[in-house]
């Protein structure tokens, strides 16, 4: 059965979340007998595959206006066409991306099963930047037409799934996938105290963790401006970002020569053992973002509770559903600095005793669930 995924930007070489998430389901895909083409936007003339795992990312000439708005050049769609044309089913990721939107709808004209991908649906009317929200009803009425004509529709979490209760016939919730080093592995010895190095570690001082891209809709300065609270408060805190920093907020860059006095360590990004370390050494894990699409699952929240952390982070998206105030962590008001500070002293006043939420899977039970839907999409 051959399986070819959509997404609206380039997958092979990327480290964003969404991306992860496509290249894991691909590997897992193919170990179980798929034959898997990932088929996205490029920005060469011509396009390029590569190939890794047995897995084709082939990436076809587009337009990228912004993250989410890739549109594929002219002479690009007799060849999306080509590649569609040789699916048994066709898995469509984010369909709020004009290059996805019309994948989507060319797979349905050719009669290929389809199963889509919705996140956050219908949420970008209440987007934290306002470009966004002036776009919201073009992206909503994306979402919605390929969710129409979709053979099966997927989501993430209950939150979406909620939001989709006309379609409930033909959703399935099946969250991303942990590592299981993540869920069962024990941190090796050296890597801990490597990791206690970098960060000056002291053990009276109370890590709050940053974890994930630095980009401005995560709300790094959100973080930075809560422990900064709390330090003048008194409280022996200390910021710990780490995650890939390519777009690292300028606000947030003017004040490196500063972090050192404002309890803030940047470590860039970390290894997997790094950061199982790091989860292990915080006291709290913060997850800031700023609106509803952000955080349409979050990754950062499964892992670190399965390490059986706390989590403090803005009332957005999954979160709000996923997060139990005094159980697995606290909500503080979106956009709420003074509040998100008092969350952290909250959970760091507090000792974690709960068990993994039910939705955090391994990837072998990702990927069986995966299997099943596409089986089913094409009976």
């Amino acid at each position: 059965m051959k399986v070819i995924q959509v997404c609206g930007g380039p997958v092979y070489g990327t480290l964003g979340g969404r991306e992860y998430v496509i290249r894991k389901l691909s590997e897992k895909l193919s170990k179980h007998g798929f034959e898997v083409e990932v088929l996205c936007p490029g920005v060469s003339k011509n396009p390029v595959c590569h190939k890794a795992d047995q897995i084709k990312y082939i990436e076809i000439p587009s337009y990228r206006l912004r993250a989410r708005l890739c549109l594929p050049g002219f002479s690009s769609l007799r060849r999306i066409v080509q590649n569609l044309k040789e699916a048994d089913l066709v898995h469509a990721h984010c369909p709020d991306n004009p290059f996805v939107f019309f994948s989507a709808l060319v797979s349905r004209f050719l009669h290929k099963p389809l199963i889509t991908t919705v996140l956050a649906y219908a949420d970008d009317f209440k987007h934290h930047d306002k470009i966004n929200r002036m776009f919201g009803i073009f992206t909503a009425i994306q979402q919605t037409v390929v969710v129409w004509i979709s053979y099966r529709v997927h989501v993430e979490n209950p939150y979406d799934a909620d939001k989709l209760h006309v379609y409930k016939h033909k959703v399935v919730v099946i969250p991303p996938g942990i590592e299981n080093h993540v869920l069962t592995g024990i941190p090796c010895p050296r890597t801990v105290q490597i990791v206690k190095d970098k960060i000056k570690y002291q053990k009276e001082e109370s890590i709050v963790l940053f974890l994930g891209r630095t980009h401005k809709a995560k709300g790094v300065n959100h973080a930075i401006s809560a422990v900064g609270m709390l330090r003048k408060a008194g409280y022996r805190v200390k910021l710990v970002i780490a995650g890939p920093s390519k777009n690292f907020p300028n606000e947030t860059k003017k004040h490196a020569k500063d972090f050192e006095s404002y309890g803030i360590v940047h470590l860039g990004k970390v290894t997997d053992k790094e950061k199982v370390a790091l989860i292990d050494i915080a006291g709290v894990i913060i997850i800031p973002s700023l609106s509803d699409v952000v955080e349409a699952y979050s990754l950062v929240a499964s892992e670190a509770w399965a390490r059986r952390k706390l989590v403090v982070a803005y009332a957005v998206g999954a979160l709000k559903y996923r997060v139990r105030n005094g159980v697995n962590g606290y909500l503080a008001r979106a956009m709420d600095r003074k509040e998100l500070a008092k969350k952290i002293a909250m959970a760091l006043s507090q000792s974690a005793d709960f068990n993994v939420p039910s939705d955090v899977w391994n990837w072998n039970k990702v990927a069986d669930q995966y299997k099943l839907a596409y089986l089913s999409s094409r009976a």
